[in-house]
């Protein structure tokens, strides 16, 4: 690296930073700047669009009854009637 110039500076007895500046030239950081655009765009991709599954609509099961046989409860004040049973 032929631009490179490093400072030292010690801050304590085994604790040493080193701060390192580089310089480039304006033609390599434009040429830089070319390629990571390119590569953004390889980058991008199309978004798949997801179906919408279609929900199966469920068919009810109609049951004929024919003889139904209620019981009425005499002793509730209110008069209910309890289903008992159908054939």
């Amino acid at each position: 690296m032929p631009n490179v110039s490093a400072t030292i500076i010690p801050t304590g007895v085994s604790i040493i930073s080193i701060f390192i500046t580089k310089k480039k030239n304006n033609n390599n950081n434009n040429e830089n700047k070319k390629k990571k655009k390119k590569k953004k765009k390889k980058k991008k991709k199309k978004k798949k669009k997801k179906k919408k599954k279609k929900k199966k609509k469920k068919k009810k099961k109609t049951k004929q009854i024919t003889n139904i046989n209620y019981y009425y409860n005499e002793n509730s004040s209110k008069g209910e009637a309890r289903f008992v049973s159908h054939q």
